[in-house]
C-alpha cells in the first residue's frame, strides 16, 4: 500500500514531552528538562530570521562603536560628499598667503634665500600692518649665504678676506631681529624618525590652561620634533607645528590643533598665529571628564570643536587664488599695504620642487599652506565643522530604529511595502545628516543607519527568498508524486494557493477498485501480480495527475482521488469526470493488454461525487496526513460500489453532473444508499463517439420508465435489440420484466 499523499513528520507538538510515559511512570521533573527546553527553544531562535537580523545589526552597531577601517572609510567618504555638494567660501578677509612662488625665485634668486631676505620680508610685512606673520617653512639650519658662515668654510680663500667676512653681522641674528621686532609665529615640524639629530633649540612651551581631564593620552604623538635655529625660536613671539596627519585614505580632513612630543604638549601653527592675532598668552584644551578626549581649544573669544585627538574638523573652501601674494612683489614693495594690513599672513612655497602639495575632500593637489590658511579663516568666521557629543549616540539610535523597523516589517509585508519603508528609513536618516551639516555645521554619519537598515533588508530580503524557495522545493516534494506538474508549478509560482489547515470546501472525489482483486492475488504468482499492479496503479496515477487532480490515498488495488485541494480548481467536477473516463478507458485496455496476460485482471469500478468536506492535515504528533473528511467521502465508496449492481464501470453522482459542461451523461436511476435518507441520482458518462447516437431514444426509454409508462418496456426492449451488450438496457430490462415500476434501484449495499 502507497505511502499517503500529503505526509508530513513532524516532532512532537510544541517541543513538550508527555508529563507521563507509556508506562505509566511520571517523566522527569520539569527542572530536569530546562536545558533541553532551552537548547530547542535556541534552536528556534537561531531559525527565526529576524533573530538572525537582530544579531547582524548587533553586529553592526559593535563594528561602528569599535570603529573598525572599513566603517571608518565609508563614514569619511559620506562626509566628504556633503562637502563637495557646497563647498564654503572663504569669509573672514583677514588671511593672506605670501608665496614663494616662480616669480619669486626669478627674481631674488634660486632658494634658500638669504636670511637677510627673508628679515627684509618679514619687516615689509610688519610694516604693513600684518596681525601675525606665520612661517610654513622651517628654518633649522644656519643660513649658507651668512658671511661668517661663508668664511668659516670657504676653501682658498686669502686669510685677509676670511677675516673680513667673520666679522659682518651674521644674517641668522640679523633675521631674529627681525622676528623679535615683528609678530612673527615660526613653525615646527614633527617626525616618527626619533634618529633625527634636532640641535640646540629652545624648550619654550605655549601656556595651555586644561579643563577636565589631561588631553595627552588622546593626542597624536610624534617620536621626535624638528625645530627652527634657536636663536630664531627665541625670537619669535610664538612657535606652532605646520606636520598634518593625513586620513586612512590619505586625504587631509582634521587639522591637529594640538601635537604631543613625549611629555610636551605643543599647539599648531595656525592656533599659535590665532593666539599672537588676539594679544592672548596662552590657550585652552577642554577635554571630555568621561574618557572621551579632547572636546574643544579656546583661543581668547573663539571656542574651536575637536575630535578626541584634538584636530580640528575643516570645511573647506574651493582653491582661493585671491588670499596668494607673490613674496617677491612684497619685497619688491608693489603689494599695496591694504593687502596685507590687519590680516594673519602665512609665508609659505609653491614653487617647483619646494610646493608641499596635499589632497583633500575637494581637490587632490593643494599647498599644505593654504590648508592652514583655510582653518584660520574657518575660525575666524565660525564655520568649523564637528560631531558633536551626542552624534554617535543618535546615529546609533537612528541605525536600531531603521534596522529594527524593517525587522519587524519585512517578514510581514510584501516586497513593495518593504522597499518603501527602507528607502523612507534612508531618506530620514540622510535628511537629518544634511540639516545638520548645513544648517548646525554638525558632522551626523548617515552611513551607519543606512548600512544597517540596507544590511537588515537585504538578509531578511534574502531570507524570504530562501523561505520561498524552501516552499517551493517542499510543494515540488511534497506534491510532485500527487500533482500535476502544471498545478506543481502554480504552487511554486504562487505557494499562498496552497492551502493546508483545515476548512470546509467543496471537492469532487473519485475512486477506484477492481473487481475481483482478492481472488486475483490468491491465484496469481506474487512477482507477476506485484509487476502488473504497479504498472496499473502507475498508469491511474498518472491519469489523476494529468487531469490536475490529487491523489489522496492508494490502498491496496484502489486509487482515491480528489480534485479541488489542496488547489484550488474552479472546474474540480469536469475534470474528475473527464479523469473518470480516461480511467475506464486504461482499465479496459489494460487488461487486455501483456501486463495483464495471465493474470485474472478484473473490471476497474469508478465513483465520482462533488460535496462539501472538511479538508486540511489530520494525525498525531508524528505523522499528519493531508485529506478530507465528510460524507461526500463516504458516499463516493458507495458510488463506486454501485457500479456492481448496475452493470456499469462509472457511476457519477447528481451533485457531479450539475457542475460539468460538455460531458454527455445518461441517467442510470436513483439509489437508496444504506444509512442515507435522501436518495442519490446517478449517471454514467458517455465515451465519445461511444452510442452517442442513441442517446435520444435512451433518454426516452428512460423518461417513459420514471413515470411508469407500461410502453417503457418495449422501448428498452428496442434498445436492447440495437445494443444486447449495453448492461445498463439490459439491467432495465430485467427489472421491468420482473415487474419493478420506477427508476429506483433498491438500497445499495443490502
Amino acid at each position: 500500500m502507497a505511502s499517503a499523499p500529503g505526509t508530513i513528520t513532524t516532532g512532537p507538538v510544541g517541543g513538550f514531552a508527555a508529563p507521563w510515559s507509556s508506562a505509566g511512570r511520571r517523566a522527569d521533573p520539569f527542572w530536569l528538562r530546562v536545558p533541553a527546553l532551552l537548547r530547542q527553544g535556541l534552536r528556534r531562535a537561531w531559525a527565526s530570521s529576524r533573530v538572525i537580523a537582530l544579531i547582524l545589526l548587533a553586529a553592526i552597531i559593535v563594528l561602528r562603536i569599535e570603529d573598525v577601517r572599513p566603517l571608518e572609510l565609508l563614514r569619511l567618504e559620506a562626509f566628504d560628499t556633503l562637502q563637495r555638494m557646497a563647498p564654503r567660501t572663504l569669509a573672514s578677509g583677514a588671511v593672506a598667503i605670501v608665496d614663494v612662488d616662480e616669480a619669486s625665485l626669478a627674481s631674488h634668486g634660486q632658494w634658500p634665500w638669504s636670511r637677510r631676505t627673508i628679515a627684509d620680508l618679514v619687516g615689509r610685512l610688519d610694516a604693513a600692518g600684518a596681525r601675525a606673520i606665520g612661517f610654513d617653512i622651517l628654518f633649522a639650519e644656519p643660513d649658507r649665504l651668512s658671511p661668517p658662515a661663508y668664511g668659516l668654510h670657504g676653501t682658498d680663500l686669502p686669510d685677509a678676506l676670511r677675516a673680513i667676512l667673520l666679522s659682518l653681522p651674521d644674517t641668522d641674528n640679523h633675521l631674529a631681529t627681525a622676528i623679535e621686532a615683528a609678530p612673527v609665529i615660526l613653525g615646527r615640524a614633527m617626525t616618527n624618525d626619533a634618529q633625527v639629530a634636532t640641535g640646540p633649540h629652545s624648550d619654550r612651551q605655549t601656556p595651555m590652561a586644561v579643563f577636565g581631564e589631561d588631553p595627552a593620552p588622546f593626542l597624536y604623538t610624534y617620536a621626535n620634533l624638528l625645530p627652527n635655529l634657536e636663536v630664531l625660536e627665541q625670537a619669535a613671539h610664538g612657535l606652532g607645528t605646520f606636520t598634518l596627519t593625513p586620513e586612512p585614505d590619505g586625504l587631509v580632513r582634521r587639522v591637529p590643533a594640538i601635537l604631543r612630543v613625549g611629555d610636551s604638549v605643543y599647539p599648531s601653527l595656525a592656533l599659535e598665529m590665532l593666539r599672537v592675532a588676539t594679544g592672548m598668552d596662552y590657550f585652552e584644551v577642554h577635554s571630555n571628564r568621561q574618557g572621551a578626549g579632547v572636546e574643544a581649544i579656546s583661543v581668547g573669544n573663539h571656542r574651536i570643536p575637536t575630535d578626541g585627538a584634538g584636530r580640528i574638523w575643516l570645511r573647506y573652501a574651493e582653491p582661493t587664488p585671491e588670499i596668494y601674494l607673490s613674496a617677491g612683489d612684497v619685497l619688491n614693495g608693489t603689494v599695496a599695504p591694504e593687502a596685507v594690513a590687519g590680516k594673519l599672513v602665512i609665508v609659505g612655497t609653491s614653487a617647483t620642487g619646494l610646493r608641499d602639495l596635499r589632497a583633500t575632500p575637494l581637490s587632490e593637489s593643494v599647498a599644505g599652506v593654504e590648508i592652514h590658511a583655510q582653518l584660520i579663516d574657518s575660525v575666524l568666521a565660525r564655520d568649523v565643522l564637528s560631531q558633536p557629543p551626542y552624534a554617535l549616540g543618535l546615529e546609533l539610535c537612528l541605525a536600531l530604529a531603521a534596522g529594527a523597523l524593517l525587522i519587524l516589517l519585512v517578514p510581514r509585508t510584501g516586497a513593495g511595502v518593504s522597499l518603501v519603508a527602507l528607502l523612507c528609513a534612508i531618506g530620514i536618516v540622510w535628511t537629518i545628516s544634511v540639516y545638520g551639516f548645513f544648517e548646525l555645521s554638525h558632522l551626523i554619519d548617515a552611513t551607519l543607519p543606512t548600512l544597517a537598515a540596507g544590511a537588515v533588508f537585504a538578509f531578511l530580503a534574502y531570507a524570504n527568498y530562501v523561505r520561498e524557495e524552501r516552499k517551493r522545493r517542499e510543494i515540488r516534494t511534497a506534491f510532485g508524486q500527487y500533482l500535476s506538474p502544471g498545478l506543481v508549478q502554480q504552487l511554486e509560482d504562487d505557494p499562498d494557493r496552497l492551502r493546508l489547515g483545515g476548512e470546509t470546501r467543496e471537492l469532487t472525489f473519485l475512486f477506484t477498485d477492481l473487481a475481483g482483486f482478492t481472488a486475483m492475488v490468491e491465484g496469481s504468482e506474487p512477482t507477476r501480480l506485484v509487476a502488473a499492479l504497479n504498472a496499473y496503479l502507475n498508469g491511474l496515477c498518472e491519469i489523476v495527475i494529468r487531469h490536475g487532480g490529487t491523489i489522496d490515498k492508494i490502498v491496496g488495488d484502489a486509487v482515491h482521488a480528489m480534485f479541488g485541494a489542496p488547489v484550488d480548481l474552479p472546474d474540480h467536477a469536469g475534470r474528475a469526470v473527464r479523469c473518470a473516463r480516461d480511467i475506464d478507458r486504461f482499465g479496459q485496455a489494460f487488461r487486455e493488454g501483456s501486463d495483464a496476460q495471465g493474470l485474472a485482471f478484473g473490471v476497474t469500478r469508478i465513483g465520482v461525487n462533488t460535496g462539501a468536506v472538511v479538508v486540511g492535515n489530520f494525525g498525531g504528533a508524528r505523522r499528519l496526513d493531508y485529506t478530507a473528511h465528510g460524507d461526500a467521502i463516504n458516499m463516493t465508496a458507495r458510488l463506486e460500489q454501485a457500479n456492481k449492481l448496475l452493470g456499469t464501470r462509472v457511476c457519477v453522482a447528481k451533485s457531479t453532473v450539475e457542475q460539468t459542461v460538455g460531458i454527455a451523461f445518461r441517467p442510470l436511476g436513483t439509489l437508496l444508499l444504506r444509512g442515507k435518507k435522501q436518495d442519490v441520482e446517478v449517471y454514467e458518462p458517455v465515451q465519445p463517439g461511444a452510442g452517442e447516437d442513441r442517446l435520444a431514444d435512451y433518454a426516452h426509454a428512460f423518461s417513459l420508465l420514471s413515470r411508469g409508462d407500461p410502453s417503457a418496456r418495449g422501448a428498452f426492449e428496442e434498445l436492447a435489440a440495437g445494443a444486447p451488450d449495453d448492461p445498463v438496457v439490459a439491467m432495465h430490462l430485467r427489472r421491468i420484466l420482473e415487474g419493478q415500476v420506477g427508476t429506483e434501484l433498491g438500497r445499495q449495499g443490502e
